[in-house]
Formats: structure tokens, sequence, C-alpha cells
């Protein structure tokens, strides 16, 4: 399974703080969604 990486949006610039936030919430929903995956192919 390839590993998700969070990509910015291209030309858009953002500051540290605003990095960092994305990233988390980016993380959330990946996690979120592999849970998701992972409960269906266990049905």
């Amino acid at each position: 399974m390839a590993k998700s990486q969070y990509q910015p949006a291209r030309n858009l610039q953002l500051s540290d703080a605003q990095e960092v936030h994305y990233n988390k919430e980016y993380k959330k929903a990946d996690k979120a969604f592999k849970r998701h995956q992972k409960q269906m192919n266990d049905q």
C-alpha cells in the first residue's frame, strides 16, 4: 500500500502555522479513510 503524503496545493503560499494545520487535518482525514477502508474489507 502506497504511503499517502500531504501535497499542498500548487501555487499556494502558506505560512508555517497554516501548513501545520492543513497537514494535521489531512492526516486526520487520511486515518479516518483508512479505518473506513479496513472496516469495509473486514466485512
